[in-house]
């Protein structure tokens, strides 16, 4: 399954993504990106002996871009730790493949070596033909591709013992499975409104609607996290199991254990003020009570 828009298609062959084609060695592969530079075209991708140069066209670059922010907005909105790499140069000799995706994201994670990979990698496909990429980020073991085309969201995740990896196309995406694909690809269909009034446009339908549904883990040491699959629920459970103390003449109040620091009462009150945001009146009784008594 595939989240889709459509949208109209280019208006001249100019708008052409532009591709070459050629056989070379991996030392081959290796000089191409040394005359390249820090130049961040063309975007080179190498499979078992066979370059593929790809000058990327403005309508490319502008679809590319746009994506990018909305998924940082989400992110931000959302509190979910993205990293973003841009067009990371992805290489293994040994397995005879290299890519450059158009944007790619750790997820709750810096990646923390060249050598590391990213969680995501995001590929905009405007011109037909070409590498097949699956074949070559499988090898390079990126755990999720998402294929975004004029309109439609397709994702795939990684399965299979390593060795026999291969990809296999899901409904949603399993490391951001409370992505809100409509109001993602809403914000990519309109090519007459601006990148920046998209993105105002997104933050506030997030808002609207409530926030998300997620926050972030706490640690005494960092504060709320943005693990996303920390629910609220979670939260409160942990904060039930501090011990009350109480005076006879002061209010009964509630401690934290020893591993936990004056943190903790910052959390609580975050998670009250996230949680009375996102939770009827009834749930904020039901939840909140036992931390009352």
């Amino acid at each position: 399954m595939s989240a889709a828009r459509p949208l109209a298609k280019p208006p001249d062959p100019d708008s052409m993504d532009h591709f070459v084609h050629l056989h070379g060695s991996w030392e081959d592969y290796e000089r191409l990106l040394a005359m390249r530079g820090e130049s961040s075209v063309p975007r080179i991708t190498y499979l078992e002996g066979l370059i593929e140069l790809v000058s990327p066209s403005q309508y490319h670059e502008i679809d590319k871009t746009r994506f990018a922010r909305l998924l940082e907005t989400w992110a931000e909105e959302a509190q979910v730790d993205l990293e973003g790499y841009g067009s990371w140069t992805l290489k293994k000799k040994r397995a005879k493949r290299g890519a450059e995706p158009d944007e790619c994201y750790t997820v709750n994670r810096r990646a923390t070596s060249q050598r590391d990979r990213p969680d995501i990698a995001i590929e905009v496909i405007w011109t037909s033909g070409g590498i097949d990429k699956l074949e070559v980020y499988r090898k390079l073991g990126v755990r999720e591709v998402w294929y975004y085309e004029r309109g439609t969201l397709k994702f795939f995740a990684l399965r299979g013992e390593r060795g026999r990896e291969s990809y296999a196309e899901i409904p949603r995406s399993e490391l951001l499975p409370q992505l809100p694909l409509k109001l993602l690809l809403d914000g990519m269909q309109d090519a007459s409104q601006s990148q920046t009034a998209a993105v105002r446009a997104l933050r506030q339908a997030l808002r609207d609607r409530g926030g998300c549904p997620r926050i972030g883990a706490y640690s005494p040491a960092a504060g709320f996290g943005s693990d996303p699959s920390i629910e609220v629920e979670t939260i409160v459970a942990a904060l039930r199991q501090s011990k009350p103390i109480a005076g006879r003449d002061q209010p009964r109040q509630r401690s934290f254990p020893e591993s936990q620091d004056t943190r903790s009462v910052a959390a609580r009150a975050q998670l009250g003020i996230v949680f009375r945001r996102q939770r009827s009146t009834a749930e904020q009784r039901r939840y909140f009570a036992p931390l009352r008594r």
